[in-house]
């Protein structure tokens, strides 16, 4: 009989976790408009795998991927002229379209948005009258959309995965170690053997105060190095790890291990053919093939660069979406 879990966060459920948190106004008004079914609560909580090699299995081969802005017309005449307004935030990252709804996008408006992602990095949509549905559907028309054996989504639609802070601290209190909602800078599932792609986030209720994020863009990073350093950079790789811990089925008694994969420290845009560092404070455990104080220090230049330039903080309003590849960080409210 294998040891029970050595911290309370690694849980195997057998069965799935009923939530009833009061939801606020407007989530409950969204989800009722798109016909979801609120009677078993919210959201719905699947099934925690254990073991490290359960959850290695996940995704665990090379998937062809082919990015829809290699599809777009360069102008992106389809989706700026359908807008009222096209607001560049900074000179680096960030763009906000206004005056459009994802939902109606044709597939021409799409290819060209998944472009100008890829060249502005975060993009911004306010108003937006988006049901979890049509959010998933757009997410599958840029690839695989990834279900996280971790995390709680809306039920019925895997891969429509829920962020909610109340949700977060019926699980793990805040604490001045780890303050809810401050997991460091980072990009998406970079344990993964192939990771996110394009991030969509979509708000339905924003604190009266706070809850702001930051976004940092890896090209003005990678493009802010000397040249010297970007040739002791290049064609390196880093070991990147999961922000969850499971427990070795072949060791259990050892305790929780993460996962972790080894990605390139610098990666080439399918779309833009742009060099961008692919770094982070919060994922990044070590650069390969060096070691000791060479090691530590590599990983502390890539990534304070990555966050010390080129970063904008955005404000969120009700219904206001972003889909993303840059850099982010939910901002402490201090």
């Amino acid at each position: 009989m294998a040891p029970a879990a050595i911290i309370p966060e690694i849980t195997d459920y057998v069965q799935p976790k009923k939530d009833n948190l009061n939801l606020p106004g407007p989530t409950r008004a969204r989800l009722e408009k798109a016909g979801i079914d609120l009677s078993q609560g919210y959201p719905y909580r699947p099934a925690r795998p254990l073991y490290l090699q359960d959850v290695y299995a996940i995704r665990n081969e090379d998937r062809g991927y082919v990015d829809a802005g290699t599809r777009a017309d360069p102008k992106k005449a389809a989706l700026f002229s359908a807008a009222k307004e096209v607001k560049n935030l900074t000179a680096h990252i960030g763009t906000e379209i206004v005056g459009l709804q994802l939902k109606d996008l044709t597939d021409q408006q799409r290819d060209e948005l998944a472009l100008l992602i890829a060249e502005r990095s975060v993009v911004f949509f306010r108003d937006q009258d988006l049901s979890p549905q049509k959010q998933l559907e757009l997410g599958k028309y840029y690839g695989e959309v990834e279900i996280h054996p971790q995390v709680p989504h809306v039920p019925g639609l895997q891969g429509t995965t829920v962020i909610w802070p109340d949700l977060q601290k019926s699980e793990t209190g805040a604490s001045f170690r780890k303050p809810i909602g401050t997991q460091g800078w980072h990009t998406d599932l970079v344990h993964e053997r192939q990771p996110a792609g394009i991030t969509h986030l979509h708000n339905d209720t924003v604190p009266s105060v706070g809850g702001d994020t930051l976004w940092a863009s890896g090209y003005s990073a990678y493009e802010k190095l000397s040249p010297e350093f970007r040739k002791i950079i290049d064609g390196r790789y880093a070991v990147y790890r999961s922000a969850h811990a499971y427990l070795d089925r072949d060791d259990p008694s050892a305790g929780p291990k993460y996962i972790e994969r080894s990605h390139p420290l610098v990666r080439v845009h399918p779309v833009t053919g742009w060099k961008s560092l692919f770094v982070n404070r919060a994922m990044t455990k070590k650069i390969s093939d060096s070691i000791g104080r060479r090691a530590r220090a590599l990983c502390g230049i890539t990534g304070s660069r990555c966050t010390m330039l080129h970063k904008i903080i955005r404000a969120w309003s009700h219904a206001t979406a972003l889909v993303r590849q840059a850099l982010g960080l939910a901002a402490p409210d201090e």
